[in-house]
């Protein structure tokens, strides 16, 4: 008796938590107002050097790149801390990729250029830019 009063209490908490997530997922999309396809929200702040000279242009190329059914949000999270804190930001820059269906799919604490937002969004880039975004770096010895 006292084994299924456990089952049944860790099942009611494991449905529980999954409601919540799904709860939490629906008022992010909400609030940012995503559409029906993926994006990629980037957290910044005024004083962050790496996010005007690195990230917000890494964004626009990113941008240029994919379809328009991909919306690039920036957020800066002095105006908007609550949801920097749902996200669980504490470092800037930062990205997060929502997927299709509306989960998040990819965390990035740091620069993230725009083929590796390609790759996490599940897409490539055309023609030689592609090329160049596969290209691997230099070897480290």
């Amino acid at each position: 008796m006292e084994r299924a009063l456990v089952v049944l209490l860790v099942a009611a908490a494991v449905a529980a938590v999954g409601a919540w997530l799904r709860w939490r997922d629906l008022r992010v999309r909400a609030h940012l107002r995503l559409p029906g396809g993926p994006a990629v929200i980037a957290f910044t702040h005024r004083l962050c050097a790496p996010c005007r000279s690195q990230q917000l242009p890494a964004l626009k190329r990113l941008q240029e790149l994919v379809d328009s059914d991909v919306r690039v949000e920036v957020v800066d999270v002095e105006r908007d801390p609550h949801l920097a804190r749902r996200f669980g930001i504490f470092t800037v820059p930062s990205t997060v990729v929502v997927g299709p269906d509306g989960r998040v799919v990819a965390f990035n604490h740091g620069f993230a250029d725009e083929g590796k937002l390609l790759r996490q969004l599940g897409r490539t880039a055309p023609g030689k830019v592609s090329d160049l975004l596969r290209r691997p770096g230099p070897e480290v010895t």
